[in-house]
């Protein structure tokens, strides 16, 4: 005997679309949970304190920021997925126009040798377990070099840690890259470990340039020769050098007089003194005279328009020659006025 038993129409359909919710749902958690596998396969991005990249590499950390003119900063140089070290030696290069470095004795602006850091990685086992042969920043050239090794019986080290960190100080923009010129690493018994090499840079924003303490005409130089002026700077971060423009107008237009660019002082944080004779001045004529600085990146900063008079031409002892003319008239006149006095004298007698 069968039994026939019959769902009704209604009850199948809705099996049918309660069965489809259930298998798309599943199939969502299927495909969320390959995305996901595939996500964790990718690997994250370099995390803050890290290299980045694969096999052992020498970099400096963080590879960029930006900070303030007059702001204080750290990087690190790091040294990551390396085996049995024993000794690193790098050097680096920065632009000193744009970074001072400094220490707790040696604060900038100074243009000494100033210590770095020590970092933990080759330093961690305390003092007599290695030997510091060079740990120093230079602001006279911009150089950075840091050679440690480690002392028997210590351990080689593997893994990732910090060889050195570098104090700055932002003195200019707009950015100085922080460069590897040399780098080696070394295993116990002296054979080089192959690594890489990643730079980085540090951008310095706010006002760089000149800070000029005078702009003004020197009049004890100034004579038929031309004009000379001269002017004087407290400091010049990042400056190239500077520019006279001339103009017989106070609104312009002006021109450029100089030929080639005066070249900025040698130590820009001390500044300088400098003199600029307009030698085509036009005798008894009034100009005016900006200073314009121009900056390493291209930047060109013009300052206030300073007046100034070329003095009349003199004659061989300095005399202005109007004075001179009217000297001679006034003679003239006291000789003629002396005959006319002298003739009529006679004529009476």
């Amino acid at each position: 005997m069968s039994i026939d038993i019959r769902i009704p129409k209604k009850i199948t359909d809705e099996w049918r679309m309660h069965s489809w919710h259930v298998g798309a749902f599943v199939l969502l958690i299927i495909m969320l949970a390959a995305s996901a596998d595939v996500a964790l396969s990718a690997g994250p991005a370099k995390p803050s304190g890290t290299c980045g990249g694969s096999g052992t590499v020498i970099c400096i950390d963080p590879v960029t920021q930006t900070i303030g003119q007059n702001q204080v900063t750290t990087v690190d140089i790091r040294i990551d997925n390396v085996a049995n070290l024993y000794g690193a030696d790098v050097v680096l290069s920065y632009n000193k126009f744009i970074l001072c470095a400094q220490d707790a004795s040696h604060p900038c602006p100074n243009q000494t040798s100033v210590q770095l850091t020590p970092g933990p990685l080759l330093t961690s086992g305390g003092p007599g377990t290695y030997f510091m042969l060079l740990d120093y920043a230079n602001n006279s050239n911009g150089t950075i070099e840091s050679s440690i090794n480690l002392l028997n019986p210590s351990q080689p080290i593997t893994g990732s840690g910090v060889l050195a960190t570098i104090t700055f100080v932002g003195l200019g923009g707009p950015q100085s890259p922080i460069h590897f010129t040399y780098a080696k690493l070394g295993d116990q018994n002296g054979f080089q470990i192959p690594a890489t090499t990643q730079d980085g840079v540090i951008n310095v924003s706010g006002p760089t340039a000149v800070s000029l303490s005078s702009f003004k005409l020197d009049e004890r130089r100034s004579n038929r020769n031309g004009i000379t002026l001269d002017w004087t700077t407290a400091s010049e971060v990042s400056t190239a050098g500077f520019n006279i423009y001339r103009s017989e107008h106070e609104d312009g237009p002006y021109t450029r007089i100089n030929p080639q660019l005066i070249p900025a002082s040698t130590d820009p944080l001390a500044g300088g003194s400098y003199q600029y004779q307009d030698s085509s001045a036009v005798p008894g004529r009034t100009y005016y005279y900006q200073l314009e600085d121009i900056e390493l990146n291209g930047t060109a900063v013009r300052h206030t328009p300073l007046p100034a008079s070329a003095p009349a031409a003199a004659d061989a002892n300095g005399n202005p020659i109007a004075i001179r003319a009217l000297s001679a008239l006034g003679l003239m006149l006291l000789i003629g006025g002396g005959w006319y006095l002298l003739r009529n004298r006679r004529k009476a007698l």
